[in-house]
């Protein structure tokens, strides 16, 4: 809510509270300014700058750790941002958050959680990328795509908007007034090819969804700003917006179609989840393969695989494409009960058929039990290492063009690999390994697949 008219009458400060290490990581492979942001420490970094010196609104990294708690007291917006003063109204504004990176091709991924569970008056948090910014009276977002969750008593909603040059184009709006008064949790993709801004979003559990269509902005600036802000209008509140991690990775044009993104929350705890997927191999027993609703990346729920005698294999089906194919897959392997050997893997399969009963791998990242992770080339490179119980994020694409594979290990790009072609071109399945013999258990969770 915005008003009145604002007079800058003083200067900030940045507390130097804020300015130590949190666990922030390069992901760009060509040396552009994406990062991994995942609110692991108890301060946030130096690439992020606070504006609190004069709100009563405050952040927290251990109220729940892991995240970045913005907790809203009385204070408005601030919507002159980056001028930061006391407002004419006498109200001091709401805390800001905010970093710049840079790149004009680029996907950001975003997951926040609002607690809007306690409240008696209006309230908002709302999350900008700004791309440009100018003197044209108290707003000085000039150019910027908005996330906002609001609630008061009887509007409850999410918005997604547009503004170009101080012009609001277009906005999506999910009123949320029918939902229970409970926590909701929701995940935002914002895609940026020159001038082109496109936005996915869900609601935890439920699909993926386009908002709008791509729009096309004026300005080209190769530098942006995400701006994190909120408040609680004229009364302190318990109302918080928890943000699990946001990161940023450059992309080269057309990057990402959406295919199937699979959280296992749909299916049955303790049994495999069928149909969409198939065990291709038990592990020698299929009473270890199975949903696990104890151990989770995201969601609930994780798929269990443990190989006993042999190999248990889970596949699920990926369409049969002339170009490229994208997976992401978050591991987690239990501690480790031998030296060596596999315990894991996450790749892509080239199904059974006649003269090959056993199918083939395809483009397979590793997990030995000596604490690396490997490409399944004929070199068997190293590429990274791993840690009992910690997820692994996992990120391969096949440009069977080229047959060739690229992957990123926990969003760090770790190299391209030749593939056998004859194995590319009959890819039809994503496929998830947990290993024989002394294999620890293993969870996979967040399974993606998407075309570049």
């Amino acid at each position: 809510m915005l008003i009145g008219v604002l007079v800058v009458t003083s200067s900030f400060s940045l507390p130097a509270t804020q300015l130590t290490n949190s666990k922030a990581h390069n992901l760009s492979p060509n040396g552009s300014s994406g990062f991994y942001e995942d609110f692991s420490g108890t301060t946030l970094g130096p690439s992020w700058t606070v504006l609190s010196s004069l709100s009563p609104n405050h952040f927290s990294l251990t109220d729940r750790r892991g995240y970045l708690r913005y907790k809203l007291d009385a204070a408005p917006l601030w919507p002159s941002w980056p001028n930061y003063a006391v407002r004419s109204d006498g109200y001091p504004p709401s805390v800001v958050i905010f970093r710049s990176f840079e790149g004009r091709d680029w996907v950001l991924r975003m997951k926040v959680t609002h607690d809007f569970t306690q409240y008696s008056n209006g309230r908002q948090t709302p999350f900008f990328v700004v791309f440009k910014t100018g003197e044209t009276g108290e707003y000085r977002k000039l150019t910027y795509l908005q996330i906002w969750r609001t609630a008061d008593l009887l509007d409850r909603a999410l918005v997604i908007e547009f503004v170009d040059e101080g012009v609001w184009v277009l906005a999506y709006v999910k009123e949320m007034s029918g939902l229970p008064n409970v926590l909701d949790t929701w995940y935002f993709e914002v895609t940026r090819h020159g001038r082109t801004i496109s936005v996915l979003a869900r609601l935890e559990e439920e699909q993926w969804f386009e908002p709008f269509s791509p729009v096309t902005m004026t300005s080209d600036a190769d530098t942006q700003t995400i701006v994190i802000e909120g408040s609680s209008w004229y009364a302190v509140t318990n109302s918080y917006a928890d943000y699990d991690y946001i990161y940023v990775y450059p992309a080269p044009s057309l990057w990402l179609t959406m295919g199937w993104t699979d959280t296992f929350e749909p299916y049955t705890c303790n049994a495999f989840p069928s149909p969409r997927w198939k065990l291709i191999f038990n592990g020698g027993d299929a009473s270890q393969q199975f949903v696990d609703c104890s151990i989770s990346r995201q969601g609930l729920k994780s798929l269990h695989l443990r190989g006993v005698a042999f190999s248990a294999v889970a596949a699920r089906n990926v369409p049969l494409l002339a170009n490229n194919i994208g997976l992401t897959a978050w591991v987690r392997i239990g501690s480790p009960r031998i030296s060596s050997g596999l315990a894991a893997a996450v790749g892509f399969y080239w199904k059974p058929s006649p003269g090959r009963p056993n199918g083939e791998a395809v483009g397979r990242v590793s997990f030995t039990f000596d604490g690396k992770i490997r490409f399944d080339a004929a070199s068997q490179t190293e590429i990274g290492l791993w840690s009992a119980d910690a997820w692994i994020k996992v990120t391969i694409i096949i440009a069977k063009s080229a047959n060739t594979a690229l992957v990123w290990i926990n969003d760090e790009f770790k190299g391209s690999f030749a593939l056998n072609p004859d194995f590319v071109v009959h890819t039809q399945a994503v496929a998830l390994w947990g290993e024989g013999g002394a294999s620890s258990d293993v969870y996979f969770d967040a399974i993606r697949t998407f075309q570049p």
